[in-house]
C-alpha cells in the first residue's frame, strides 16, 4: 500500500467530537477516556491531493464567498460515471451543507405539517429527528430480520402503510445505515414501482455509496430508469469516502424539473447560496483521489474479516453479519438480553469504549451496538480484546 491506514494519529487534543471527551456533552454519561469507534468519521489522514489544494489555499490567505466552478461539477460527474457508471448533468446537481440540513429542506419543499413520512428502521436517527422537527406524521416500516440477520424491506407492509396513512415521502436509506444492506436491483425497482402507483416521493441518502464491498454494486436510486426522477431524489457527497464531515458540502441530485424548482425555492428562503470555500476546494479535488479511496476500501475491508473471525472464534453468543456496505458493523448482543442502561454501564464503565448503541436506530435496534470499522487495525483489535475480555468473565 502507499498510504498508512495503520498510522496513530492523536485527535484528542483537536475538534473531533469523536475523540474530545469535552464536546461530546451527556453523550456518554460524561465518561472519559472512551475509546472512540463511534460516530462515523475515518481515523485515517486524508488524501495528498486534499492536502496540497487545502494548503495551496491556505497560502493565498483570502477567504471570501465561494462560488461552484466547472471544476466543481466535473469532478462529480466524473466520478459517478466512473464508479458507478451513472451518467448526471451539470444542472441536475444542487449544492447543500449536508445531507442532514437537505433532508430538512426537502421535507419542507415537499410536505406539509401534519403529512406523513415513513422510514425502515433501525435506520439512521437523524432521519426521525426531521420528520418529527418539521411537525409532519413519522410512519416506521422496520426492516425484515432473519435468523442471520440479513435485513429486506417489507414490500407487502410498505404498500398497506402507503394506503392507511397516505403517505407524502420515503427517505431512504441506501446502502442501509446501520444494517450495512446494498440493496439489489429488484429491490429497488420493487420500490420504486410502490411508490410510482401511489404518487409518494423518495429522497434517496445515498452518501455511503462509494463505500461498498464486491461482489456488492451501489445502484444510484434515479440510474434505474426514466419513470424514477418523477418521485426520486438523491443525496450524496464527498465527505464520507474521503473523510471530509468536518467540512460539510453535499449534492442533490434531482432530475425532474418541477422538483428541482420546489426545492430551489427553500434553499432561497434560508439562504442556502455560498459554500465553505474549503469545502469546494476539497471536493474538487477529492475525486481525484482515486487511489487513496481503493487502498482505504481494501484497508476498510480487511478490518471487517479480522473482527468477523475474531467474532466467531473468541465471542460465540455474539452475531454479526458482514456489512455489504459502509464502515460500520452492526453487531448482534442481543443473547445477553441487557437493558439500555445495562448496556451503557457494559460498554463504557466495564469495557471502556464509545460506540453507537443499537438503541439509538429505534426500538429494533435492541441488543445491538454499531462500531466504527474506519480506524486502524491496531486501535480494532485492542477494542476487540477488550470486549472479549469482559465478556469471558459472563460465559
Amino acid at each position: 500500500m502507499n498510504y498508512n491506514f495503520d498510522k496513530l494519529t492523536n485527535r484528542i487534543s483537536s475538534n473531533s467530537i469523536k475523540w474530545n471527551n469535552e464536546l461530546q456533552g451527556d453523550t456518554f454519561s460524561k465518561n472519559t477516556n472512551l475509546i472512540p469507534l463511534w460516530i462515523a468519521d475515518m481515523d485515517f489522514e486524508i488524501s495528498p491531493e486534499i492536502k496540497n489544494r487545502l494548503e495551496t489555499l491556505v497560502k493565498h490567505a483570502i477567504f471570501g464567498y465561494a462560488g461552484l466552478d466547472n471544476e466543481y461539477f466535473i469532478s462529480i460527474i466524473n466520478w459517478q460515471k466512473k464508479v458507478h457508471n451513472w451518467d448526471i448533468k451539470k444542472e441536475e446537481i444542487i449544492y447543500t451543507p449536508g445531507i442532514v440540513p437537505a433532508i430538512s429542506y426537502l421535507i419542507e419543499a415537499f410536505s406539509e405539517k401534519g403529512d406523513s413520512i415513513m422510514i425502515f428502521p433501525p435506520v439512521y436517527y437523524p432521519f426521525k429527528t426531521c420528520i418529527v422537527s418539521s411537525k409532519r406524521n413519522l410512519i416506521e416500516c422496520p426492516l425484515l430480520k432473519n435468523e442471520s440477520n440479513y435485513y429486506t424491506l417489507n414490500f407487502l407492509e410498505i404498500e398497506n402503510m402507503i394506503i392507511k396513512n397516505n403517505i407524502r415521502i420515503i427517505i431512504f436509506c441506501s446502502p442501509h445505515n446501520p444494517v450495512g444492506r446494498v440493496w439489489k436491483k429488484e429491490e429497488l425497482e420493487k420500490l420504486i414501482n410502490i411508490c410510482l402507483k401511489y404518487n409518494v416521493l423518495i429522497f434517496s441518502d445515498e452518501i455511503h455509496s462509494d463505500l461498498v464491498f464486491s461482489p456488492n454494486k451501489h445502484i444510484p436510486l434515479l440510474s434505474l430508469n426514466n419513470e424514477a426522477s418523477k418521485i426520486s431524489i438523491v443525496c450524496n457527497a464527498v465527505t464520507k469516502t474521503f473523510n471530509l464531515a468536518g467540512l460539510p458540502i453535499s449534492n442533490i441530485i434531482i432530475k425532474n424539473k418541477d422538483l428541482k424548482e420546489k426545492y430551489y425555492k427553500v434553499l432561497e428562503r434560508y439562504g442556502v447560496v455560498f459554500p465553505n470555500v474549503f469545502s469546494v476546494e476539497a471536493a474538487k479535488v477529492a475525486y481525484n483521489s482515486y487511489e487513496w479511496y481503493s487502498e482505504v476500501l481494501v484497508y476498510i475491508e480487511k478490518n471487517i474479516e479480522f473482527a468477523d473471525t475474531f467474532i466467531k472464534k473468541y465471542l460465540p453468543y455474539v452475531k454479526f453479519k458482514k456489512p455489504e456496505g459502509t464502515y460500520l458493523g452492526w453487531i448482534d448482543f442481543s443473547y445477553y438480553n441487557f437493558n439500555e442502561h445495562e448496556f451503557k454501564i457494559v460498554f463504557e464503565k466495564h469495557i471502556g469504549i464509545a460506540i453507537d448503541y443499537g438503541f439509538w436506530f429505534g426500538n429494533e435496534g435492541k441488543g445491538f451496538i454499531r462500531l466504527n470499522f474506519a480506524c486502524s487495525k491496531i486501535l480494532l483489535e485492542s477494542v476487540l480484546l477488550k470486549i472479549k475480555d469482559y465478556f469471558d468473565t459472563l460465559n
